[in-house]
């Protein structure tokens, strides 16, 4: 049973730039009042994609590894920042 809000949620322009929203599909899931916060901002937003990314993984064990690597290389680039 999920008991986080559900994904996808992404990171949102609040027009004050030392505001940081993530929004999810039902609005906001937080805020950051500390622009040097960005990196923690992308890592929370990313966490939705990042457990159905290692509950597919884990589902789909028996695959090859060049199609756990595919899987996860988006999630990690979204979190990282470097999507």
């Amino acid at each position: 049973m999920n008991a986080h809000t559900p994904g996808p949620w992404r990171l949102t322009d609040a027009h004050n730039p030392r505001v940081i929203l993530i929004d999810g599909p039902h609005g906001a899931v937080a805020e950051f009042v500390d622009f040097r916060k960005m990196a923690d901002a992308r890592l929370i937003a990313a966490a939705p994609d990042m457990l159905a990314a290692l509950q597919n993984i884990y589902a789909n064990a028996a695959e090859s590894p060049e199609y756990i690597r595919a899987r996860i290389a988006g999630v990690i680039a979204a979190a990282t920042g470097e999507a």
